[in-house]
């Protein structure tokens, strides 16, 4: 938890309070954000106990804003997951344990 509170920090320093975060219509295989399949915009990210709440807005005006914005109208329930990338370490009980060069996507 605490690697994943000080990478979230780091986020929304970085990328949502500069108006940089932005995510991706479907579940892309790379960490790289491709801009010519940008859905929406992150505006807000905060802790809520062991979970992490944000709030997109749609893009109505990106091809895949579009697409997004239509199946939300028609009742679709669209999911959300985030991206990250970092080395993972066994610890003594040989569970796999996220590294402190996590960082989000």
């Amino acid at each position: 938890m605490e690697t994943l509170q000080k990478e979230v920090g780091r986020y929304i320093k970085e990328q949502v309070s500069q108006g940089r975060a932005v995510g991706e219509l479907g579940h892309p295989d790379s960490p790289t954000v491709n801009l010519d399949r940008v859905s929406h915009k992150i505006m807000s990210l905060r802790e809520s106990g062991s979970n992490f709440i944000g709030k997109a807005k749609i893009l109505e005006s990106t091809p895949m804003g579009k697409i997004a914005s239509s199946l939300l109208d028609e009742g679709v329930m669209l999911g959300v997951s985030s991206r990250g990338v970092g080395s993972l370490r066994e610890n003594q009980h040989g569970y796999k344990v996220v590294g402190e060069d996590f960082q989000l996507a």
